[in-house]
C-alpha cells in the first residue's frame, strides 16, 4: 500500500497484561461481602457477550457467592446475544465446545429483563447483585438509571470495561474519579446532579482496539507504505504514535482533523 489508515486510540499507551475474569471475581466478591452492586456497563456487540461468558464460567467453577442475581438490563444486547447464537459455526473452538454442552450467554442467576418496567424488579432485590446493562461509554441506555441509583453508594462497584471517548458520562467519571482530578466527584445524569461514591475500577485489556505496540506491529508487515495517516484517536495518542512511526519506519504521518479533507496524486 503506498497509504495507510491507521486508527490511534491507544497510540500512547500498552495494555496491561490482566486477567480478566481474576479481575471480575474480586469485584464480585467485594460486592457480596458488602451487600453492593457490580455496574457493568457494556457496548452491545462483542463486549456484552464476552462479560456474559466470564459470568458464565464464574458459575460453572464455582457459582456466585449467595446466590447473587446477574440483571441483563440492554434491549439491544439482549437481541445481539441472540443473533450470536444462531450463528455458532464462527465461534471460536473453546466456545464452539461449551456450546455443544450448554449456552456460553446463559447461566442460573441470569434475569434478562426486556421491558423498561422491569427495573422495579432489580430494585427491589436489596441482596447483593450485578446489572450489565448499555451503553458502554454511560451515554444513554438503561445504565442511566441504575448510575444514578447506585453511583452515590459506597457500596456500589462500577467497572469500566471498554474505552470512553471524551464528552461521555464514563469518561468523566474515569477522569475525575481514576485520575483523581478532584476528591468530591459530582456528574450530571439526566439534568441531575448526581454524587460518585462508588469504588471505580477500569480493564483496559477488553478493548477490542489495539494497543501502540499491536499498531506498529500490524504497520511493519505491510510493503511498499510511504504515508501514515493517524485517524479515530485524541490528540495525545495521535501525537505519540505519529513519532513512533517516523522515528521506527521514517515514514511520513498525516493527523488531519475532523472535516479536514486529504488529497493524493
Amino acid at each position: 500500500a503506498d497509504v495507510v489508515i491507521l486508527e490511534s486510540t491507544y497510540g500512547d499507551r500498552l495494555h496491561e497484561d490482566e486477567d480478566e475474569e481474576k479481575i471480575l471475581r474480586e469485584e464480585i466478591e467485594k460486592v457480596s461481602r458488602n451487600k453492593g452492586v457490580l455496574l457493568i456497563p457494556v457496548f452491545s456487540i462483542q463486549r456484552s457477550q464476552r462479560i456474559l461468558h466470564l459470568l458464565d464460567h464464574i458459575q460453572r467453577q464455582g457459582g456466585l457467592p449467595g446466590g447473587m442475581k446477574v440483571y441483563f438490563d440492554s434491549p439491544m444486547a439482549i437481541e445481539a446475544t441472540k443473533i450470536f447464537g444462531k450463528y455458532r459455526q464462527y465461534y471460536s473452538r473453546e466456545l464452539a465446545d461449551q456450546a455443544k454442552k450448554d449456552d456460553p450467554f446463559d447461566f442460573p442467576g441470569l434475569v434478562v429483563t426486556r421491558q423498561a418496567w422491569e427495573k422495579k424488579i432489580i430494585r427491589k432485590d436489596k441482596k447483593a447483585k450485578i446489572i450489565v446493562a448499555g451503553s458502554g461509554m454511560m451515554s444513554g441506555g438503561r445504565i442511566m438509571g441504575h448510575a444514578k441509583e447506585y453511583l452515590p453508594k459506597p457500596s456500589t462497584r462500577l467497572l469500566i470495561v471498554g474505552y470512553q471517548a471524551k464528552g461521555t458520562l464514563g469518561r468523566e467519571i474515569v477522569d475525575k474519579v481514576l485520575n483523581q482530578v478532584q476528591d468530591d466527584v459530582l456528574v450530571n445524569i439526566d439534568g441531575v446532579r448526581v454524587e460518585v461514591n462508588a469504588k471505580v475500577r477500569q480493564i483496559y485489556s477488553m478493548s477490542a482496539h489495539a494497543d501502540q505496540e499491536q499498531l506498529l506491529k500490524w504497520l511493519s508487515k505491510i510493503k511498499g507504505v510511504k504515508k501514515v495517516i493517524l485517524t479515530h484517536g485524541e490528540d495525545e495518542p495521535r501525537r505519540v504514535l505519529g513519532e513512533k512511526v517516523k522515528t521506527r519506519f521514517g515514514l511520513e504521518v498525516d493527523k488531519p482533523i475532523l472535516g479536514e479533507e486529504i488529497e493524493y496524486l
